[in-house]
């Protein structure tokens, strides 16, 4: 997945889907950890939107560090991963929220096994990758963090990038 995005910079395409990204991304997941419970139970709600290479990298790589958390921590509960634009964002400089939900996010979860704080510490080194911080509720389950998008570049109708 990072080696093909890699490339798209050298194409027509001004960016990179995150949609197709993110679930190829899952899908290649499943392949490789197909006895895993998150493989059969991640779900996903994402806009049909684009960012830059330099993004779908550093997003690409904290996705799979998520999942391998999850995977490696024990049995995975659901996973929902969502990404919408964000509408108050600026339009010269417009932004999405993905938002990860996950009861393996809350108190007693994967942040209190032991190398919890570990776990934690690379996801918060992945996001200063994105240069945004990456929020935890613990109470709900979330993690979240802002993605810079690209404009303009992502027909709505044309998923096969």
């Amino acid at each position: 997945v990072v080696y093909r995005n890699n490339r798209a910079v050298h194409e027509a395409q001004p960016g990179i889907s995150l949609r197709s990204l993110i679930s190829e991304l899952v899908g290649s997941f499943r392949e490789a950890d197909g006895n895993s419970d998150l493989s059969r139970f991640t779900r996903l709600d994402v806009q049909e939107l684009c960012v830059n290479q330099d993004v779908a990298m550093a997003t690409t790589f904290l996705l799979t560090e998520i999942f391998d958390s999850l995977v490696s921590g024990g049995a995975a509960d659901d996973l929902m991963i969502s990404v919408h634009a964000d509408p108050a964002s600026d339009a010269a400089n417009p932004t999405a929220q993905m938002r990860m939900v996950s009861r393996r996010f809350c108190k007693g979860g994967l942040f209190d096994q032991p190398g919890g704080s570990e776990t934690s510490g690379v996801f918060a080194g992945l996001s200063r990758q994105l240069r945004q911080p990456l929020e935890l509720d613990r109470d709900t389950g979330v993690l979240a963090i802002r993605l810079p998008l690209v404009q303009d570049c992502c027909d709505a109708d044309d998923d096969t990038r």
